[in-house]
């Protein structure tokens, strides 16, 4: 029925499964707007560190991301329908990219920013938190 795409036919509906269970029984876990390209949602361990992101890619170029750190035992542990952790919006530009080594965010601008007065990062900068 086309009710978990966007408009542009891509998902938008992220659901949590449990291998050997029916999929109907899949629980919703994120959902992006009908208007927004995508929406993802992935985790993934880097030297050590557990990271877990939402995604809504609003545009091809501009996006919101939401962010929840999990230790590996939890991320083993628990499926993300289960997970009691939140996600917290990261507050960045929708136009910039995010990345992550280990324990730090990498952030790669695409116009200019001020996360707090007296800071300021210009277009083209990557800025590391």
């Amino acid at each position: 029925d086309g009710s978990t795409l966007t408009d542009s036919g891509y998902p938008r509906v992220v659901k949590s499964w449990k291998r050997g269970t029916p999929v109907e029984e899949a629980v919703t876990v994120f959902e992006g707007e009908k208007t927004d390209i995508a929406a993802h949602m992935y985790a993934f361990h880097d030297r050590g560190f557990v990271h877990e992101f939402q995604l809504r890619s609003i545009t091809f170029y501009t996006s919101k991301y939401f962010y929840r750190s999990l230790t590996p035992e939890g991320i083993s542990g628990t499926t993300a329908d289960e997970e009691t952790t939140p996600f917290k919006e990261v507050p960045i530009p929708e136009d910039a990219e995010l990345d992550v080594f280990a324990d730090m965010a990498m952030i790669t601008l695409r116009s200019d920013y001020e996360p707090s007065e007296g800071i300021a990062f210009k277009a083209g900068s990557l800025v590391t938190l």
